[in-house]
């Protein structure tokens, strides 16, 4: 399988270097851009078609929802970590209603990135190397999902 193509969304250069590293920590992980601005992060969107956005919440000139709206609609194939501070219900809800994959909250540590990047890479791969996913393959992947987001 080849690596997974990421794209960091992040205004902030000290920030994008933690997640740039525990990237790389984690292997099979490509980083495929950084972006800190808005026009930036739709311009990498078209031309380096990430696999998976790892988006704060906090982009200083961009709006997340935007973003993920966009993906959306013009169904392109790409997966969001969300890290933020947001708690807000109705907020939480939107980003799963719109099949975000993974909801972070501010303060975190590694071993909750590295967890949600696992799953994730775990997910994609049975969904590419497999040619049909049994109940027990997907109820495995919720189960894991699940207590990624508990």
């Amino acid at each position: 399988m080849t690596d997974i193509k990421v794209l960091i969304v992040d205004p902030e250069a000290v920030i994008t270097n933690i997640h740039k590293s525990y990237i790389q920590e984690v292997g099979g992980f490509t980083l495929v851009g950084i972006g800190r601005s808005h026009s930036e992060v739709f311009e990498l969107l078209d031309r380096k078609k990430p696999d998976l956005v790892i988006i704060n919440d906090c982009v200083s000139d961009s709006n997340t929802i935007e973003v993920i709206s966009f993906t959306r609609i013009e169904e392109l194939p790409i997966d969001f970590i969300i890290i933020t501070a947001i708690t807000n219900g109705n907020a939480i809800n939107w980003a799963l209603r719109h099949g975000i994959f993974d909801y972070i909250l501010k303060p975190f540590n590694f071993e909750r990135l590295k967890d949600s990047l696992l799953s994730y890479r775990e997910f994609r791969q049975q969904l590419t190397c497999k040619s049909a996913l049994s109940q027990r393959d997907l109820d495995g992947y919720k189960l894991k999902k699940c207590s990624l987001q508990a």
